[in-house]
């Protein structure tokens, strides 16, 4: 459908051929899911109406609206692609810090890797807000060439290999438990969209927004290291680690806290290894250096975070391992 949608624009421009098509440029096209996203999801992302060139997650609908966050959860290395599209007139319920999306609200994120000079998406993850506003989750995967996809049976994860610049690299696509466990701890469902990870952004967003100017904050602890610590911690911790009732929630590592919850505390949780969680100097021996980077033998310790990480952030492991130890 988005391709004939494409064609017919394209054949518009160029040839006249079509009174009234370049009217249509930028409009969800008519029959496509996103038109009725109350519907189950269809089998073919084609037939999704999110991109009018396969595999291109620029040519998107004008109500498609892209967002990053300024602390972005690492996700294996690839490259991510997120849109919000709500409803037709309606905007977010942002007046509470539990956000509320209205039935039909959809968010997009596609995954990808640089091969040749072209982004080729892996997988496409769809998260919408159903008719009595509960949340579905759906899954994508595109062929190796990234030009079609289809929709996965998510009840397992699935590993895929991905061909990039840097050669073969491992993917996994998460089950649809795994999604609802890190998404329900989060105040805000959708990952990273809320007002401290959006900050500046919220202006360009205030159309989508019942309260457009609500403050963002940020983060200064005085120290550059330690904000960059800080931002890594909202970016890949705090959707489980903010001191909710959430079902992975654990402890805070929100900004304004983290530091007394983590340095020379001992760790409380089950789901990880007994141990400091932070020791001054000692990188090795905490027990969050371990988690993060998995440079341990211990099995007890789990990874955090706990999707995403095929291959590590190098980068940000030597920036928590020169933090701690100069501690």
């Amino acid at each position: 459908m988005a391709h004939r949608c494409a064609l017919a624009a394209l054949c518009g421009a160029l040839l006249g051929c079509s009174p009234g098509v370049e009217d249509d440029v930028g409009q969800i096209p008519p029959g496509s899911w996103l038109a009725d996203p109350l519907q189950p999801l269809p089998d073919d992302f084609d037939d999704v109406g999110l991109y009018a060139e396969p595999g291109d997650p620029t040519s998107v609908p004008d109500r498609a609206v892209p967002y990053e966050p300024r602390w972005p959860l690492w996700s294996s290395g690839s490259e991510k692609h997120r849109h919000l599209v709500l409803p037709e007139g309606a905007v977010v319920d942002n007046s509470s810090e539990h956000w509320q999306f209205p039935p039909g609200t959809v968010f997009f994120k596609t995954f990808g890797y640089p091969r040749d000079g072209r982004f080729i998406p892996v997988e496409t993850r769809v998260m919408h807000v159903e008719e009595d506003g509960g949340w579905g989750y759906e899954d994508y995967a595109w062929d190796a060439e990234g030009r079609s996809a289809q929709k996965l049976d998510i009840t397992f994860s699935t590993e895929v290999t991905v061909q990039t610049d840097d050669g073969p690299l491992a993917h996994t696509i998460p089950a649809r438990l795994e999604c609802r466990e890190c998404h329900e701890s989060a105040p805000v469902f959708a990952l990273g969209f809320e007002s401290f990870q959006l900050g500046p952004a919220m202006d360009d967003l205030e159309a989508s927004f019942s309260q457009p100017n609500a403050p963002a904050g940020d983060i200064d602890a005085g120290d550059p290291t330690t904000d960059a610590v800080l931002g890594l911690f909202v970016g890949q911790c705090t959707h489980c680690h903010n001191g909710s009732d959430g079902p992975a929630s654990a402890f805070d590592l929100r900004p304004d806290v983290a530091l007394a919850n983590v340095i020379d505390v001992e760790t409380e949780s089950s789901a990880m290894a007994a141990g400091v969680r932070i020791i001054p100097g000692d990188p090795a021996g905490s027990i969050i250096f371990q988690a993060f980077s998995g440079e341990t033998e211990d099995p007890e310790v789990g990874d955090m975070p706990p999707l995403g990480i095929d291959r590590r952030d190098a980068e940000a492991v030597e920036l928590l391992r020169g933090w701690i130890a100069g501690l």
